[in-house]
């Protein structure tokens, strides 16, 4: 909301922005998308009930890649314990294999047994998992942003 240099008076912003959102529905649920390294994601965990995890949906797609879990066991780890500084009551990452800011997941796995190795990672990790639109269907697609948002085919 505001430059970098102003990040109290963003999450003052959104702390005002959530709290009424919850005085008109209590059981709203809000998600962020904050693209920035942990240290800089975790204070959002106060304001929002989830926030996009992007350095978790990366090490799950390296894990594949590399064929090394620890990428993934290692990156959950860590952000639980930097999250938890913040917000140790109720919080649940939001995980995704890819984005509209992403080349898709299925042009860089490009094997349909790595694919589904992701799919299933992706709906058995305890987070809420989020698919981004054609992923359900192992779309293709590279940026530039036109060969990664196309309709369906």
């Amino acid at each position: 909301m505001y430059p970098a240099e102003r990040e109290k008076d963003t999450l003052a912003w959104w702390e005002e922005y959530a709290n009424y959102l919850r005085s008109i529905k209590k059981d709203i649920y809000l998600i962020a998308e904050v693209w920035v390294r942990p240290q800089k994601v975790a204070p959002y965990t106060k304001k929002f009930d989830s926030c996009f995890n992007f350095p978790l949906a990366q090490s799950v797609i390296n894990s594949i890649l590399y064929q090394d879990s620890t990428y993934l066991q290692d990156t959950k780890k860590s952000m639980e314990s930097i999250y938890k500084k913040y917000n140790s009551s109720f919080y649940t990452d939001a995980i995704f294999l890819t984005n509209h800011d992403m080349n898709r997941v299925y042009s860089v796995l490009i094997d349909k047994t790595k694919m589904k190795l992701a799919a299933t990672l992706l709906l058995t990790l305890p987070v809420n998992p989020y698919i981004y639109y054609g992923e359900e269907i192992v779309m293709k697609g590279q940026k530039p942003d036109e060969y990664i948002i196309e309709p369906f085919k």
